[in-house]
């Protein structure tokens, strides 16, 4: 899949490998609306960090998950720490790292998941700094507003503490997105070694290019300006509508522009109708009354 008008972005993912790989680690934050590309940027993170040299963990927070104190940590460090002979895990977790060992102890085994302490945050970092002695890191993370407080907490520490180290943190985030920690998320966006990028909707020009792969021609500057602002520019609606008008035989011709009010995928339908849930009642509500009113929608017309 293309990336379409995400130049800037992936430069940025490059320059950050390339520093971690020098050993002036740092935090890159996407953010943005669902839909709008983050997770396609983290792939391109990945490649731009192999490319770089760095050793590349990745993991996705969950929803479900959110209740499992450390659960994010352990999809990143349980694979460094995986395949390797009992000499090598003692001298990781050896020195301060040692707070580590009651967080990183095999699931089901041992005492609870201990509490996100200082001495218990401090162990993980030393763990992080051991692991990046045996070559540069890239921890890679998506959907960070569905983290355990615990790890988001811990991926906060570190985050003011990867100036001098080859780390790279590369997370993924919406803003606002109901039960997330924002105080937590704000404050791994004002770290001091952050760069937050938010990627921006497609332009009439970025929808025409993604539109023509999935038409196979380029379509006309009327249909292409009926997809814009059927979707926003977001590039997730955009596929699924030139996804849904492909399957009606439309090819991008500017006639079509008026059918593209009518189609509907449900994808897409699914998709919208679990983010106004998500948001509870009133959502739904305002979601209709923004439907009824179109571009006459205010906010006191809404609140009518």
């Amino acid at each position: 899949m293309t990336l379409v008008e995400r130049d800037q972005e992936l430069a940025a993912l490059a320059a950050a490998a390339q520093a971690a790989a020098r050993g002036e680690g740092g935090v890159v934050l996407l953010e943005g609306v669902a839909g709008i590309g983050k997770t396609a940027l983290l792939r391109g993170a990945r490649e731009a960090a192999e490319s770089a040299g760095l050793t590349v963990v990745a993991g996705v927070a969950s929803a479900l998950d959110r209740d499992f104190p450390f659960g994010l940590v352990h999809q990143l460090l349980d694979p460094l720490l995986a395949g390797g002979d009992g000499e090598r895990r003692a001298r990781l977790l050896s020195g301060a790292a040692a707070q580590a060992e009651p967080v990183l102890s095999p699931l089901g085994a041992g005492p609870a998941q201990p509490a996100p302490t200082h001495a218990v945050l401090h162990g993980l970092y030393w763990l992080v700094a051991n692991l990046a002695e045996e070559g540069p890191l890239a921890l890679l993370v998506d959907d960070l507003h569905w983290a355990d407080v615990s790890s988001l907490r811990l991926l906060e520490f570190l985050g003011r503490r990867l100036q001098g180290l080859p780390v790279l943190l590369v997370g993924a985030t919406r803003v606002g997105e109901p039960g997330a920690d924002a105080e937590l998320l704000a404050a791994l966006a004002g770290g001091p070694a952050t760069r937050v990028l938010r990627p921006a909707p497609l332009t009439a020009d970025g929808a025409e290019r993604l539109l023509a792969e999935t038409l196979g021609g380029a379509p006309e500057a009327p249909f292409v300006q009926a997809a814009v602002g059927a979707t926003g520019g977001n590039p997730l609606l955009l596929r699924e509508l030139a996804r849904a008008a492909a399957e009606q035989g439309l090819s991008g011709r500017g006639e079509e522009s008026p059918q593209l009010d009518a189609i509907g995928s449900a994808d897409l339908v699914a998709a919208v109708e679990r983010r106004l849930a998500a948001l509870g009642p009133d959502a739904g509500a305002g979601a209709r009354a923004a439907a009824v009113l179109g571009e006459r929608a205010t906010r006191d017309g809404l609140a009518a």
